[in-house]
């Protein structure tokens, strides 16, 4: 540093014997001058905090090597930003990454990651994925997808044919029961710690599903042999009738079965009576009579029908009729 002297100082130094007279002046044009001064390199520093450099040289090239340009640069271990922090242009962040308020985007996307795909077995980590979206292949049975912390989000892709099985607690599927997945479909995933997901979306494969040629009320979607497909509505009354794994399901109608059956009720009096009904059922539906003109055709259980033609055979004698069994 510079030192200027005084008329005071002048005075002094000029009654100093000669020889300190001389060293005076040689340390006023040093400390004067701006490139005759001391190197950075010979002034000792101690040192402290993450500085390990011990004289000013040394310390001010490990400053520059460590800091953070303005431009950007790469920021290694953890790191605390105390208070509001704006990032402009281009963030990468390798490793964990805490944010303990709202992180706001403003004119940009948030692009998330692709881990690496992840075969279907009973333990299918998803969890552990380097990545939000996870592609799993294979066809395995999956109980459990690993662990995560709450909140986590994994979408997923399936690739294969794998089932989902259902879990209360570990593994939540929409509708409580098991899913069967088809290769295509995606699936979104929350974790709500220790090992236990939730499923928040299910999208099955659309692909191949034919797109119906009209819109009418009562039109159902059915898997044939290669694919969805449409079946238009039935008429009323008929049912949706299964022929088994192999064949497609139709509309039928319902069948009423006439067995021609026949009985002979004889009787006098009221409570005389005798019956050769063959059981069919809790009840009988009447078809005709040839004696008993005064029963009338209809569903009766059999204890109602039976009184209504002993009533009958009182005034009419033995009675013949003809019944369907009801079911």
């Amino acid at each position: 540093m510079a030192y200027t002297t005084t008329p005071e100082d002048n005075e002094t130094i000029a009654n100093l014997p000669g020889d300190i007279r001389a060293v005076t002046a040689v340390l006023t044009d040093h400390t004067g001058a701006t490139s005759a001064a001391h190197a950075a390199s010979a002034i000792s520093v101690e040192a402290t905090g993450n500085i390990a450099s011990t004289n000013v040289q040394a310390a001010i090239a490990e400053l520059d090597a460590e800091k953070l340009a303005l431009a950007g640069g790469t920021v290694s271990g953890s790191t605390t930003f105390s208070g509001a922090a704006t990032f402009k242009g281009t963030v990468a962040l390798a490793g964990n990454v805490t944010a303990d308020n709202t992180i706001t985007m403003s004119g940009a996307a948030l692009n998330e990651a692709q881990g690496a795909s992840v075969a279907s077995a009973t333990a299918t980590d998803i969890g552990s994925a380097a990545g939000n979206f996870v592609q799993v292949t294979g066809s395995g049975t999956i109980t459990s997808l690993g662990t995560a912390q709450a909140g986590a989000r994994r979408i997923v892709r399936f690739t294969g044919a794998p089932t989902l099985t259902y879990n209360a607690n570990s593994l939540i599927l929409p509708g409580s029961a098991n899913i069967t997945v088809a290769a295509g479909d995606v699936a979104e995933f929350v974790s709500l710690g220790n090992g236990n997901w939730v499923c928040t979306r299910y999208q099955p494969v659309l692909g191949n599903i034919s797109v119906p040629t009209s819109s009418a009320q009562g039109d159902i979607l059915i898997r044939d042999s290669s694919g969805w497909t449409r079946l238009a509505a039935g008429t009323s009354g008929q049912y949706l009738k299964t022929k088994g794994s192999g064949s497609n399901p139709t509309w039928s109608d319902i069948t009423t079965f006439t067995l021609n059956n026949t009985a002979t009720v004889t009787g006098s009096t009221q409570g005389a009576i005798t019956e050769s009904f063959t059981t069919c059922g809790t009840s009988v539906e009447l078809v005709s009579t040839t004696t008993a003109t005064g029963v009338s055709a209809g569903t009766y259980s059999l204890q109602t029908l039976l009184q209504q033609l002993v009533n009958k055979s009182h005034t009419h004698g033995t009675a013949t009729i003809s019944f369907n069994c009801a079911y």
